[in-house]
């Protein structure tokens, strides 16, 4: 989504700078929260993430794929949602090999390596496929606040006008 970019790029200066949100899966036991570094945003609009495969949020993601993420400005005037479906991928592929260079060299060290293969097997991509985002503008005064909201129906973002 052109716009969320957009913004990503302009009011929180993505991707030159390191961009994180919270991010809640869903465990059996009930929801968890995490704080996540977002990695990148593919053409389509999905967003890249990085955990390990013997993480608790992958497990958590392998058994449900809904995804929620809050990313909040510096000044907490702008707040971000977004809600999705997970692609859950480990292990070498080309997407792997790009994003595996932007892990810092200590957290690669805690990886499992495999002799023959660059990419360890236990290095996943959590691609994160929006359905919805709401975007939530604080002003002074409250009242000029700005809230936007778009939901994914049949391959089209339609913006809801009933806020």
């Amino acid at each position: 989504m052109e716009k969320i970019y957009t913004i990503l790029k302009e009011r929180f200066s993505f991707p030159d700078k390191l961009l994180f949100a919270n991010v809640a899966t869903q465990s059996e036991i009930g929801p968890n929260i995490r704080t996540m570094r977002i990695y990148g945003m593919n053409e389509d609009g999905s967003l890249i993430l990085i955990t390990k495969t013997m993480a608790n949020k992958w497990k958590e993601l392998q058994e449900n794929s809904l995804i929620a993420l809050s990313i909040v400005s510096e000044d907490r005037s702008l707040q971000l949602i977004c809600r999705g479906h997970v692609l859950l991928e480990n292990g070498p592929s080309p997407q792997a090999e790009v994003y595996w260079e932007l892990i810092r060299p200590d957290l690669r060290e805690t990886y499992e390596r495999m002799e023959n293969s660059a990419i360890p097997p236990t290095f996943g991509l959590v691609t994160v496929r929006p359905y919805f985002w709401e975007i939530l503008e604080l002003k002074i005064p409250h009242k000029e606040s700005i809230k936007m909201q778009w939901h994914l129906q049949s391959g089209r973002w339609v913006k809801n006008n009933n806020l």
